[in-house]
C-alpha cells in the first residue's frame, strides 16, 4: 500500500518532506493545506501531483488522505495532532511533538485511546547511519561510553512572526535545534539522572544560546553529555561519542549525516622517567610551529575508519518509511521514535526552561 500523505502547513519543512517522498518506497504527497491558499497552491505546483486546500479540517477528513504530516509552527503541533487523531488519521508530527511534556502526554493518551498511530518526525533518529552508530556501541568497539557532545547552531536573525525564532510560535534555539542533540543522547542513554543548563534569551524571550549538561549514572560508570544549541552563531554542528577504547564522530551537520569517523583510544601512563622530546621542543621555538601544528592535526585526523550510509534527497523519506512500516504492522508507536522518548526529551527541556 502506498500512503497518500496530507500535509498540514506549506512552509519550508513541508516542502522538504514532500520533495523527499520522491525517494520514499512507501508514500506520496497527496494534499497540502494552509490557511493561506496561495501558499498551499504554490507548494502544490512546485511539487506536482498535489491538491491545495485552505482548510485543515477538510484535509484531515479526506478519504484519499491516509496519514497526516504536521508541519505547522511548534505552538500549533499539539492542536493539529489532536485534530488528526480525532479524525482517526495516523499522524507524523514534525519535531518537537509539542512545546511541553504535558502537551505531548495529552497527544499520546489521545492517540492510544483512539487506536491511532502517532510519531514525532525526528528524522535524524531514522537515518540509516544511526543503525550503524548503535551497532558500534553495542559491539563494544568504543569500550565504555564516558562522554557525548552534540552541537547545533546556525545564525538566524530574530523576527516577529518567524516560527523559527518567535517564542509566541514556539520558536527559539531550544525547540528548533536543541531537540536534535537531546533526542540522540536520549536514544543512546535514556533519561538522565541530572540536568543542568544555562540559556541566553533576547528581549522577546526567544532562546538564542543554550548549553545543557546531562549526567547518566549507569551500572558501568557515569556518562557526561553536553548539548549546545544556538541561533546567534554557527557551531561545529557535530555529534561525538567518546569511550574508553574508541571515539565516534558523526560528520557535520550531524542531523543529516551520511558518515562517521571511528578512532581508537590509547591510554598512556606518564612517569618521572618521561622526558620532553628535544626535537619537538626545538620545533616549538621556531616561527614555523603554527604550520607544523596544522600538519600534525591533519595527520591525526586521518586515523580511524569510516562508516557511511549515503542517500538521495535530504533524509526525511526515512522517517516517512519508518512510519509506514508501523502502519503496515498495526503498531500504534514506532520503535524509531517512541512516544515515551518524545515526552522524555520535552521533560528535559521543561527542566532546562525552569532553570
Amino acid at each position: 500500500m502506498t500512503i497518500g500523505w496530507g500535509l498540514l502547513g506549506a512552509g519550508m519543512i513541508a516542502e522538504r518532506f514532500a520533495h523527499d517522498l520522491a525517494f520514499s518506497t512507501e508514500g506520496r504527497p497527496a494534499v497540502v493545506a494552509s490557511r493561506d491558499l496561495a501558499r498551499a497552491t504554490a507548494l502544490a505546483n512546485r511539487i506536482g501531483g498535489m491538491e491545495a486546500l485552505d482548510d485543515y479540517e477538510r484535509l484531515v477528513s479526506r478519504d484519499d488522505v491516509d496519514a497526516i504530516y504536521v508541519a505547522t509552527p511548534n505552538s500549533l503541533h499539539s492542536a493539529h495532532c489532536l485534530l488528526a487523531i480525532a479524525a482517526g488519521k495516523p499522524v507524523l508530527c514534525e519535531k518537537p511533538l509539542a512545546t511541553t511534556a504535558a502537551e505531548a502526554r495529552e497527544i499520546a493518551i489521545a492517540a492510544q485511546t483512539a487506536g491511532v498511530t502517532c510519531m514525532e518526525a525526528l528524522w535524524t533518529r531514522c537515518l540509516p547511519l544511526m543503525s550503524q552508530v548503535q551497532a558500534e556501541i553495542a559491539n563494544g568497539s568504543l569500550g565504555r561510553i564516558t562522554q557525548i557532545q552534540a552541537s547545533l547552531g546556525f545564525a538566524w536573525e530574530e523576527a516577529t512572526g518567524d516560527p523559527i525564532t518567535d517564542p509566541a510560535l514556539g520558536g527559539g534555539a531550544l525547540l528548533d535545534l536543541g531537540v536534535y542533540g537531546l533526542s540522540l543522547v536520549h536514544q543512546l542513554l535514556g533519561m538522565p539522572d541530572s540536568v543542568t543548563a544555562d540559556l541566553t534569551t533576547s528581549a522577546t524571550g526567544s532562546v538564542r544560546d543554550a548549553v545543557i549538561l546531562l549526567r547518566h549514572d549507569r551500572d558501568d560508570g557515569t556518562v557526561l553529555s553536553t548539548v549546545r544549541a544556538s541561533h546567534s552563531t554557527v557551531l561545529p554542528n557535530s555529534f561525538e561519542i567518546q569511550g574508553t577504547q574508541g571515539t565516534l564522530k558523526i560528520d557535520a551537520p550531524f542531523i543529516v549525516a551520511e558518515s562517521a569517523l571511528i578512532g581508537t583510544v590509547s591510554a598512556r601512563r606518564r612517569s618521572l622517567a618521561d622526558a620532553p622530546n628535544p626535537v619537538m621542543a626545538r620545533l616549538q621555538n621556531t616561527r614555523h610551529w603554527s604550520t607544523i601544528k596544522r600538519g600534525l592535526r591533519r595527520i591525526r585526523g586521518e586515523r580511524g575508519r569510516t562508516i557511511s550510509e549515503p542517500y538521495a534527497g535530504s533524509g526525511l523519506q526515512f522517517e516517512a518509511d519508518a512510519f509506514a512500516r508501523c502502519l503496515a504492522g498495526g503498531q500504534l508507536e514506532c520503535p524509531s521514535v517512541p512516544l515515551d522518548a518524545s515526552i522524555g526529551v520535552l521533560e528535559i527541556l521543561d527542566q532546562v526552561r525552569a532553570r
